[in-house]
């Protein structure tokens, strides 16, 4: 798949996801924005995005996670193959 035809937001925001998902704490805001090299500001963004969604959250510590969204569309995902894998 060409990389110049990605929309370059959501790679960003699928970046955050992949990045958090694999901190057992969770991050801070400006770790997250210095380890994939994106601006504090469209960190921001795309992280407050993220956690409208439910698909991130914020804990009491400022430490940014994973949200119940993606467990949940993960969970679904595992439902339909395994009722797949039974039909």
């Amino acid at each position: 798949m060409p990389g110049n035809d990605l929309v370059q937001s959501l790679v960003k925001a699928a970046d955050i996801l992949q990045l958090v998902s694999r901190s057992e704490k969770g991050m801070r805001l400006q770790d997250i924005s210095e380890e994939l090299e994106i601006k504090t500001s469209t960190t921001h963004n795309l992280v407050r995005t993220l956690c409208a969604r439910n698909m991130m959250c914020k804990s009491s510590d400022g430490r940014f996670g994973v949200g119940d969204a993606i467990f949940e569309m993960a969970d679904r995902h595992r439902e339909r193959r395994l009722l797949r894998k039974a039909a």
